[in-house]
């Protein structure tokens, strides 16, 4: 999602992408993460911290933007601008995770020419 939009978000805004801490495919949990534990409001804020960031806009697809929202609830002080996307309540979760999947994944899943373009340019930058 983030890959095919980053070139043209970093033309209005400085982009940070961080992989969520336990999500599928993007980290293995250890010793130090459980989702029991998984403290979500300070790891943003150390994130924050750690980039000299005071205040930012946050933005999440699906659990990121459930994230998103309730970070902005607890530390709205530290948020400008909050953009929430896919991250309704699911009540019949295998449908509307096949839907999600079907508007989704297509676009990376199939290569085009035109897509590697856009995914070397993203990496070159």
């Amino acid at each position: 999602m983030w890959l095919l939009n980053m070139k043209e978000l970093t033309r209005h805004f400085y982009c940070i992408a961080v992989d969520t801490i336990g999500g599928p495919g993007k980290s293995v949990p250890n010793g130090n993460y459980s989702k029991q534990t998984f403290r979500q409001v300070e790891w943003i804020s150390s994130i924050a911290d750690s980039l000299n960031l005071r205040t930012f806009n946050i933005a999440g697809v699906s659990n990121g933007a459930y994230m998103a929202f309730n970070y902005a609830t607890q530390k709205s002080e530290r948020v400008e601008r909050v953009v929430c996307m896919e991250g309704g309540m699911v009540t019949a979760p295998f449908k509307a995770m096949l839907q999600t999947m079907l508007m989704m994944f297509p676009e990376i899943l199939v290569p085009t020419r035109n897509k590697g373009f856009l995914l070397r340019q993203g990496v070159e930058r």
